[in-house]
């Protein structure tokens, strides 16, 4: 995990440009993805969503971030996981066991996520796989 300045244009009235955004990661990223190393980009898919998707953060009016999976390529594999956020390195944890423990993309889709909590942006961002989640309401699964 790694501490981040926010990103240009994150900073507002009632949020400091400055303050800490935590990184975290597992698996393999896209971008470490290259010659020497046995996963080519190829084989790999990955699907994002913004914070302003998931409903934790827009009762917290705290949008700034975004959540990563990245998946095998024609497999529900999950590969690897990136996310930064104010709350980036309780979310991780997920991803880390669904990796270790071969949990695939469409088990984390459809598993229970309580309602209003930053883990439910790992549910939400599984589905961006198979659905639009900007066109679902806030209660939809």
């Amino acid at each position: 995990m790694k501490r981040c300045f926010a990103p240009p244009g994150w900073g507002s009235q009632s949020h400091d440009r400055t303050a800490f955004y935590l990184h975290a990661g597992t698996g393999i990223t896209l971008f470490l993805v290259g010659p020497g190393v046995p996963f080519p980009l190829s084989v790999a898919d990955e699907q994002g969503l913004d914070l302003k998707n998931v409903p934790r953060a827009l009762a917290a009016r705290d949008t700034r971030g975004f959540i990563k999976l990245i998946r095998r390529k024609g497999s529900d594999e999950l590969v690897g996981a990136r996310i930064l956020a104010p709350e980036g390195g309780e979310q991780i944890m997920e991803a880390v066991l669904a990796i270790r423990h071969g949990i695939g993309v469409s088990e984390l889709a459809s598993a229970f996520h309580p309602y209003l909590t930053q883990a439910e942006g790992i549910n939400l961002c599984a589905q961006t796989f198979g659905k639009d989640v900007a066109k679902l309401s806030c209660c939809s699964t």
